[in-house]
């Protein structure tokens, strides 16, 4: 988060604004030179995907899943409540995400923070989710590490009410406060809120946003609480998946030790909600701090599980999502009405939300556009699909599907939601299963049976924020007194719980040992060396060339054409249009593109597909790397859409804020440039040559890198890779040379910059400093002496403003070293009324860390064993290997890097952490970035004792 803070600025956020395929539908455009494109054969591919898993269930009615997989020495807990939002009364919107707060503040036997005795443990992931339907807890621990996540989870299922207190409540209220504001802060915020009270009736479980509203949150007892936990954590209202180094006996026995004395709670089936019935169409109109008017109309629908929810998946996606999709091609691309436009079908157990959206592209009446709109989606519904459509779209489903659950955790998540969510865990390939056999006739019958119906229809333009019902007292918390609280007892299923009943926290395993698979090096006949990873995990190949440019080195004046060349060079080639492309994607999973960087480091051509496809992988990068089109169309879209970004940006707190720190950071340099907010004429400026000659200049052969995960050996990849690859000479255009990079050497003096949106409902803050690192240097002794200060959740910073004040949702600092500047920042997002005393707090936190209240044994011993013991989860999956091998190149380091990385941490030392920061951080040398309502934060940015620059966002991107 913070490269893209400190470096991406607002122009690169622009330069990568999504390109939006539009669409033709035959696959007529390919020549006979590409050959055939083969439709992936699905049905083979659903059946032969397997997860194996058995499960149990103990006699108080926990429901637990068993996934064995020894890939690597970790096991993942997931907890999944049957209780979400849709169980709170009226007047307790809310709740269920408070009370997920609240299971983080310790339990009974084990008091205090939850997070403190996982981060000894190694936890590599760890979080609570939300939902309408459900609340879920997991982790992600080294496996001599269970059973004390085991204890934990055990613990605050049946031993949380003795430990919970009006001020925890206080405390968790605040920090979920802020949470809501981050949330609100964004500008369209106010459109979600208004749907659910215009669509549902009063009363309905689906009726208001699981953040809840300022007001129940605050009206929020600790006995309201308490009947929460009573009513629905019962052991019977739960479901349990252990996923990873584990067997079914180990499963049992251990969650029988730590789980099985858990009485049984009240049965709480869920709620029952049904899509509503609306008599007539519901029309608002909204204002909100947004600069492009957003058309918005939504149909209830069935929830999950559903044949119809199935059907109407698939028909948003063949209305907005694939090629040829004549919602995108004729109101995007044709007509030109809108500037972007896309179909979902959100499902919840009890229902679903059926939603077309779009921006009304400028100078357009909002009123033609949206006829527009009705007119097409008629049209959609008065026939079926083309069967070439649906097949792609099962195609685009399927595959990306089966890809992007490698993951040990995505895998047991697919277990654990068919469970809850369709009566048993095997049923978790039903959703690809239902996609597979769907027909034409099933996408039309289920459209016209839910989009027929009377629905929602909303037109958000600019104007004035509105505040949604219940929001208008954004107070911090309620007033209940430390005495108050102390006076109500503790209530729980068990008679005077105490500290200790269920013995010591169970101690920690001995650490496992990370893998990094053996790389292996070839050099293509042309040259281009070739760093290989092998990977068992799916049969798939992924393949990265990368190139050593960036934007750094494009034509100082048009850094853009040096982006959209990359990001275009699968738009059209050697004849082929786009159309051919995203064909080719959808039917057969083979992906390529392109995509560029600042520095250099990242710019590259990606293509990856099914192993058993890589020819056709290799063939269409070749087509990229010798006959790019770079058609006109493609570029005047492109144009179109960083226009309309770059409109956005006034009411983006992000990127102006990116802006200004690297202004502030970096005056003068090359990352400061890269930063700036482009002018509308540099964007209207650029050309189809401009691109051609980035091209010719920068993508060669000459001073290319290729790195590739596979399920396939080399022997096998690299004879196809010498064929294509192997033979690319390049342009006869003389190579590019890379621009001098004006490094960095001074910030600007200290100082705070304003960012005046007085629109704002929360403020944004940023500090830090230049510093000088080198770009191949680990950064070890930093990054470990940054962890009790800023690095993870329980550092002092985060702590300090998130638990202790509950001024904000959370704040990270950390250190960046890249090839065009090196640097330390703090960002938090904070309650508007506090930004003064939170800057003052950061820099007593900062301040006292190199002087009075040094790193302390514990806290060093804590953040060197957490990357001991996490260390194991790293490189699990093929994308991650990848990544994991090209910065070994990136950064210069052996391959064995990876593998010696306990021998580097451990020879670190207390007396080493805190020389690192006392070498590398002085407060006073910072530069702050806040963005928010001025009125209200100036007056408290006096007291820092810094000069103080006020700026609207106009001048921000002006650059004055």
């Amino acid at each position: 988060m913070l490269r893209t803070m400190l470096l991406a600025g607002a122009a690169a956020a622009l330069a990568f604004h999504p390109v939006v395929a539009a669409s033709r539908s035959a696959l007529s455009l390919h020549t006979e030179a590409a050959g055939p494109v083969a439709p992936a054969d699905l049905a083979a591919l659903v059946a032969d995907y397997t997860i194996p898993y058995q499960s149990f269930t103990l006699a108080n009615g926990l429901r637990v899943i068993v996934m064995t997989d020894r890939s690597a020495p970790l096991v993942y807990t997931s907890i999944m409540y049957d209780v979400g939002s849709a169980d709170e009364p009226e007047g307790r919107s809310g709740f269920a995400h408070l009370f997920e707060h609240l299971m983080f503040n310790g339990s009974e036997n084990v008091p205090g923070d939850y997070f403190a005795p996982l981060r000894n443990a190694g936890v590599v992931g760890i979080n609570g989710t939300t939902s309408y339907d459900y609340t879920k807890y997991h982790e992600t621990v080294p496996t001599g590490s269970l059973d004390r996540v085991l204890f934990m989870e055990g613990d605050r299922m049946g031993h949380l009410l003795g430990a919970l207190t009006q001020a925890t409540l206080d405390e968790q209220r605040g920090v979920v406060q802020n949470e809501k504001r981050e949330k609100d802060n964004l500008p369209g915020s106010i459109g979600e809120y208004m749907l659910r009270a215009a669509l549902y009736p009063k009363g309905h479980p689906y009726g208001h946003a699981p953040v809840g509203s300022m007001k129940d949150l605050n009206a929020a007892s600790i006995e309201d609480v308490r009947r929460w936990f009573r009513d629905h954590y019962g052991p019977n209202n739960a479901t349990m998946i252990l996923a990873g180094d584990i067997d079914l006996a180990t499963a049992k026995a251990k969650v029988d030790r730590y789980f099985g004395d858990i009485p049984r709670g009240r049965d709480a089936p869920p709620p029952t909600a049904t899509p509503p019935v609306l008599a007539a169409a519901i029309d608002r109109t909204l204002t909100a701090p947004v600069t492009e008017t957003t058309i918005l109309r939504v149909w209830p629908g069935p929830g999950i599980g559903s044949a119809d929810g199935a059907a109407l998946s698939a028909a948003a996606e063949l209305m907005t999502g694939i090629d040829g999709a004549p919602l995108e091609e004729a109101l995007v691309e044709r007509d030109k009405l809108f500037s972007w436009i896309v179909a979902r079908n959100d499902q919840t157990r009890g229902g679903a939300e059926f939603s077309i959206r779009g921006g009304v592209r400028e100078g357009v009446d909002p009123q033609v556009a949206g006829r527009a709109l009705d007119t097409l989606i008629a049209e959609f519904l008065r026939r079926p699909p083309a069967a070439d459509a649906l097949r792609r779209y099962k195609s685009a489903f399927i595959i990306p599907t089966i890809r992007i659950n490698e993951g040990m955790e995505a895998r047991a998540d697919l277990l654990l939601r068919a469970a809850v969510f369709r009566g048993s865990a095997g049923a978790y390939k039903q959703e690809l299963e239902q996609a597979l056999n769907l027909t034409p006739g099933d996408v039309a019958a289920a459209a016209r049976k839910w989009l027929t119906r009377p629905g929602y229809r909303m037109v958000m333009t600019p104007g004035p924020r509105m505040t949604p019902p219940g929001d208008e007292i954004a107070g911090a918390g309620s007033a209940a007194t430390a005495a108050a609280a102390a006076a109500v007892p503790p209530v729980g299923r068990q008679a005077e719980p105490r500290s200790g009943a269920r013995g010591a926290l169970p101690a920690i395993g001995e650490p496992g040992k990370l893998h990094f698979p053996d790389i292996q090096h070839a050099v293509l006949k042309n040259g281009i060396p070739v760093v290989y990873v092998p990977s068992q995990s799916l049969p798939f190949t992924q393949l990265i060339l990368a190139f050593p440019a960036g934007r750094v080195d494009a034509a100082v004046d048009k850094p853009e054409a040096f982006d959209w060349m990359f990001s275009l060079l699968n738009q059209g080639a050697a004849g082929h249009d786009r159309h051919w492309f995203d064909q080719q994607r959808e039917l057969t999973g083979v992906d390529v593109g392109g995509g560029a960087d600042d520095d250099g480091v990242h710019s590259a051509l990606f293509a990856g597909g099914p192993t058993a496809s890589f020819g056709r992988v290799l063939d269409t990068a070749m087509m990229m790397l010798t006959q790019p089109d770079f058609p006109v169309d493609r570029i005047e879209d492109r144009r179109q859409q960083n226009l309309a970004a770059l409109a956005a940006v006034p009411t983006s707190a992000q990127m102006l804020a990116n802006t200004a720190l690297a202004r502030a950071l970096a005056p003068g340099s090359s990352a400061a440039r890269l930063a700036a907010i482009p002018t509308p004429e540099r964007i209207k400026s650029i050309t189809r040559a401009d691109l051609q000659a980035a091209f010719q200049r920068w993508v060669r052969p000459q001073g290319a890198r290729i790195f590739v995960v596979s399920n396939a050996p080399l022997s096998t990849l690299l004879p196809q890779m010498n064929a294509t690859l192997g033979r690319w000479t390049g342009a006869d255009a003389p190579a590019g040379k890379p621009v001098p990079r004006v490094l960095p050497t001074a910030s600007a003096s200290p100082h705070i910059v304003l960012i005046d949106m007085p629109e704002a409902v929360q403020a944004s803050v940023t500090g830090g400093q230049l510093l000088s690192i080198p770009y191949g240097d680990e950064t070890l002794m930093a990054r470990v002496a940054n962890t009790p200060l800023a690095g993870e959740f329980l550092s002092r910073i985060n702590m300090n403003l998130r638990e202790d004040k509950h001024w904000s949702y959370g704040a990270v600092g950390a250190f960046e070293n890249d090839p065009l500047i090196s640097s330390y920042a703090v960002e938090t997002e904070i309650q508007p009324d506090k930004v003064g005393a939170g800057i003052a707090e950061i820099r007593r936190d900062v301040q006292e860390i190199l002087s009075t209240r040094p790193i302390t044994q514990p806290e060093f011993a804590a953040a060197v064993e957490n990357r001991l013991r996490k260390r194991v989860g790293m490189y699990r999956t093929s994308s991650e290997m990848l990544l994991g091998a090209k910065l070994l190149s990136d950064k210069g380091w052996p391959d064995d890097f990876h593998t010696r990385y306990d021998e580097r941490l451990k020879a670190l030392t207390l007396a080493g952490a805190n020389a690192e920061l006392r070498k590398l951080l002085d407060p006073a040398k910072w530069v702050w970035v806040v963005t928010g309502n001025a009125k209200v934060i100036r007056p408290q940015l006096d007291m820092l004792g810094l000069p103080v620059e006020v700026v609207t966002p106009a001048q921000v991107v002006a650059g004055t």
